[in-house]
């Protein structure tokens, strides 16, 4: 999305802040970003959200692992295992808390990491499994681990566009926020 961007746009230098959601909605809120990609805010008096997609959980473990042996994973399953965690200020991190409180279960939780990459390599050198949306695993996807999704329950988690309601886009912000909900 980025290099097609470019492409159709080559003098508009893009910044890009891989931040926390709650990060994000400030960041537009204040103006220091023009749009966000993220999950729905929780407070939209002053942003909007525009849905651009759905993403799901998957669990992630390691290669020859026992619940590898399924097509997919009950949260309740995620409880027997050490857990490597995500940074508990992500919402993803609180989609999970919530998850398994709704379903009177508790993670035994050996570490939390703040990067992705962090857990993905934890995994892979089997000292636990995590749990990630299935876009984020694309990035850490190597030898040594493996996914399967997530049901009892099936969470889907909506994506889309920031935007501030006090700041009119620009231009450029226009033509990034179209082409984001144009990519295939």
């Amino acid at each position: 999305m980025i290099k097609r961007f470019h492409e159709a746009y080559p003098r508009i230098n893009l910044s890009l802040h891989d931040v926390l959601a709650e990060q994000i909605n400030q960041m537009v809120r204040e103006g220091r970003a023009d749009l966000g990609l993220s999950v729905p805010p929780s407070d939209t008096d002053d942003l909007t959200f525009e849905p651009v997609l759905e993403d799901s959980y998957v669990a992630v473990c390691p290669s020859g692992h026992p619940l590898l042996a399924q097509t997919a994973v009950a949260w309740s399953q995620l409880a027997a295992y050490p857990f490597i965690g995500i940074n508990r200020l992500s919402s993803s991190r609180q989609d999970i808390d919530r998850i398994m409180q709704s379903i009177d279960e508790r993670l035994d939780i050996l570490c939390d990491a703040r990067q992705i990459a962090t857990v993905g390599r934890m995994v892979a050198a089997g000292l636990g499994i995590s749990v990630l949306p299935s876009l984020s695993f694309r990035q850490i996807a190597t030898d040594g681990i493996e996914h399967r999704p997530l049901v009892e329950p099936t969470i889907r988690r909506e994506l889309g566009i920031i935007l501030s309601r006090r700041h009119p886009p620009s231009a450029a912000t226009s033509a990034l926020r179209q082409l984001i909900h144009d990519y295939e």
